[in-house]
Order: C-alpha cells, then sequence, then structure tokens
C-alpha cells in the first residue's frame, strides 16, 4: 500500500503526477489502484491517460457508497479515533507528521501481508507489513 501527501487537493493533473511518480517507483511492477467516485479520478483526461497505463496499473472502481470496501476507511477512522483525536496544530506539517505516525503504529501492529511503500521523506522504498484493522 502506498500513500500520497500533498499540501491542497488533488484534481486530474496533480494525480496523473501521482501515478507517474508511482510507476518509476514500481520500476516495471504492477498496481491496483482502488478509486472511489471522485471527480478527478473520472475525468476525461484522466480515462485517457488510463488507457494507456494497462501494462502495469490496474483500476478498480468502487461503488458509489462503499467505506467497508476502501481500504484507507478504515485506517481513517482508526487515525482519527487516536493520532488525530482533538489534535490541533498551527502547520499541515504537524498534522502530516502525526498522520505518518498513526500509519507506522498501525503497521507495527500488522504482522503479516507483506507491503511496500515510500519513504516520505527519502522517497526510497520501505518494507512494511499491512491490513489488521
Amino acid at each position: 500500500m502506498a500513500f500520497h501527501v500533498q499540501v491542497g487537493g488533488y484534481d486530474t493533473s496533480s494525480l496523473i503526477g501521482v501515478l507517474k511518480q508511482l510507476r518509476r517507483f514500481l520500476g516495471g511492477q504492477k498496481a491496483t489502484l482502488v478509486w472511489d467516485g471522485l471527480g478527478a479520478h473520472r475525468s476525461r483526461a484522466m480515462r485517457a491517460f488510463l488507457a494507456i497505463q494497462r501494462d502495469w496499473l490496474v483500476v478498480e472502481r468502487l461503488p458509489a457508497y462503499a467505506p467497508d470496501l476502501n481500504p484507507v476507511e478504515a485506517l481513517w477512522s482508526n487515525l482519527e479515533g487516536q493520532e488525530l483525536a482533538n489534535l490541533t496544530c498551527d502547520t499541515l506539517g504537524e498534522v502530516i507528521q502525526a498522520t505518518w505516525q498513526g500509519i507506522e503504529r498501525v503497521r507495527q501492529a500488522c504482522a503479516w501481508a507483506p507491503v511496500t511503500n515510500v519513504n516520505r521523506v527519502s522517497g526510497r522504498p520501505r518494507s512494511a507489513r499491512s491490513r489488521c484493522l
């Protein structure tokens, strides 16, 4: 499972940029992308981009409302109940740091299902464990 954090929202252009970064990071490995119905996920430009990525990227679209099928929803729920509960910060960087601490806590608690992720600072791959929420 890979995570990407940026200041501001995501639009079609920024998401295409993230997917290009992901492809470089994976170095030829295949990936499955689980997406909800965000407008930027369904735009004409995104559909055109995804159509030429089929050799390495599979897109699984979630139904209109499916929090039980979206693995990141369980993660956010867990973080909101602990690291992000009643959190007040002066900067976005502090929120991001608290979020990563929570993600690391969840990874430490999950002792099975190996996953690779990008180190948020160096951009290098890091081994982790996933899916025990």
